[in-house]
């Protein structure tokens, strides 16, 4: 498939997003001759205090005059640094010229949305338009075109793994102002699943790339549009309850208990502030395949440990109001993993943290992934390690706002719906949403779209 310099229309629903994918066919909107310039616009050896073009435009620090959604720190300069995927601004610019100055500690990919039309060069086996942010500072083109009042959206769609960015300052000819947060917001927790690794490859057996990874192909941002709502993700490819994919002990150092209350991934943990945060209306967890995956597995007993100890924080951050959806997988492990490790919590039969001690050791994967994703699990050798495993009530766990959801079998086609790394694809991702938003709708009486 030949893609051209022109921007793409992304389909406005998850039904239009079904045919579009499934049918392979990609839209293109626009013309050269109206095309909104985006890419970079020096080298990453110069700066905007050098003479030229970014001398003659007005600087507006990245944290002010931009909405940004997504777990960030906002630096006393006014500069905005993050790595978790799924970060976004999103904003209004008035004028014909917008910059922006960056610079990442690695290299990642950002979506850029300019008037609903993503902008960029192709990148990465489905060829999907984007920016990328390497290495020292540098000036980023994200508009340059007709004068007028326009949308923008950058959202980061690779993860902490691919390097930490800092946004400096934004640089134009005319003004910027906040957009409307939407009237919803939803909070995802997960693994690759959530990360979008893979998204964006047609062939299982693609090794993982940055090019690749796309968050917003992923069933988190696709419920999230679905249901016009922002979102925070914070998620890791690799990364377990309780144990890291690959990890030589069933506790890892560094799993979701302990990355689920910093602002982020990589590095030294700092804190996140959930007070300063809008609240969101709904929770997702989707956890417990990197638990039982590879290396020396947790136990039932490791994984409702650490998995209570999530759902914890979630209540003492947010309140008992706030739905809780978790989702498992429907091999039999992680379905009574997940499900008994909810009866834990609803019974308070728990232990406050993991029975194994953690040692110290590299946790999760690396920057190529390499390896992950088949997710095959020894049913039997679960049910030796874990005798008399019992199922949750239902009732007991509803009356907590916590419900559990298990994927139903096959609904993905390992023909078309995976891509790197055994993981799927954006059309697998829209299906894994179609079986979920449901859900969604019923725990928070948010109405569906009708299909025709």
């Amino acid at each position: 498939m030949i893609f051209m310099n022109m921007p793409f229309r992304r389909p406005s629903s998850v039904v239009a997003a079904i045919i579009l994918c499934l049918s392979n066919v990609y839209a293109f909107a626009g013309s050269p001759a109206d095309l909104p310039a985006a890419g970079i616009d020096r080298s990453a050896s110069e700066t905007a205090s050098e003479p030229g073009r970014a001398k003659e435009l007005s600087s507006v620090p990245a944290a002010q005059s931009v909405r940004w959604e997504g777990r960030r720190a906002e630096l006393p300069s006014g500069a905005v640094r993050f790595d978790f995927p799924g970060v976004y601004a999103d904003f209004y610019f008035t004028g014909s010229v917008l910059k922006m100055r960056a610079s990442d500690s690695g290299k990642n990919y950002f979506n850029l949305s300019v008037d609903g039309v993503d902008c960029g060069e192709p990148v990465g086996p489905a060829g999907y338009p984007a920016i990328k942010v390497e290495g020292e500072e540098q000036i980023i083109t994200l508009f340059e075109g007709k004068k007028g009042r326009h949308h923008i959206r950058l959202q980061k769609r690779t993860e902490g793994v691919c390097g930490k960015t800092t946004i400096y300052e934004f640089l134009s000819d005319g003004t910027l102002e906040p957009s409307e947060p939407a009237a919803r917001k939803i909070l995802v927790i997960g693994d690759s699943y959530t990360a979008g690794y893979g998204t964006d490859s047609f062939l299982a057996t693609d090794p993982f790339t940055a090019e690749s990874q796309n968050c917003e192909h992923a069933y988190g941002c696709i419920i999230a549009d679905y249901f016009d709502a922002d979102y925070t993700l914070v998620a890791r490819s690799g990364i377990g309850a309780a144990h890291n994919y690959g990890d030589s002990v069933r506790v890892s150092a560094r799993n979701m208990t302990k990355i689920m209350g910093s602002c982020y991934d990589e590095g030294e943990i700092t804190p996140w502030d959930c007070s300063g945060e809008r609240k969101p209306d709904v929770i997702m967890i989707n956890l417990g395949t990197n638990d039982v995956s590879a290396g020396n597995i947790a136990t039932a007993e490791d994984f409702s440990a650490g998995y209570c100890k999530i759902l914890g924080y979630l209540r003492e951050s947010y309140g008992p109001e706030v739905p809780i959806l978790c989702i498992a997988s429907p091999s039999a492990p992680l379905h009574y993993y997940v499900s008994n490790a909810i009866a834990d919590f609803v019974s308070g039969n728990f232990s406050a943290e993991p029975t194994v001690e953690a040692e110290e050791e590299d946790s999760g994967v690396d920057a190529e992934h390499a390896g992950m994703g088949t997710g095959k699990t020894d049913d039997k050798k679960f049910t030796a390690m874990n005798p008399g495993m019992v199922f949750y009530d239902a009732g007991a766990a509803a009356a907590q706002n916590i419900y559990f959801v298990s994927e139903q079998p096959s609904f993905r086609s390992n023909e078309t719906d995976l891509g790197a790394s055994w993981h799927p694809n954006y059309a697998g991702h829209i299906k894994q949403s179609m079986l979920l938003i449901p859900h969604i709708s019923t725990v928070t009486g948010w109405s569906l779209r009708p299909l025709m």
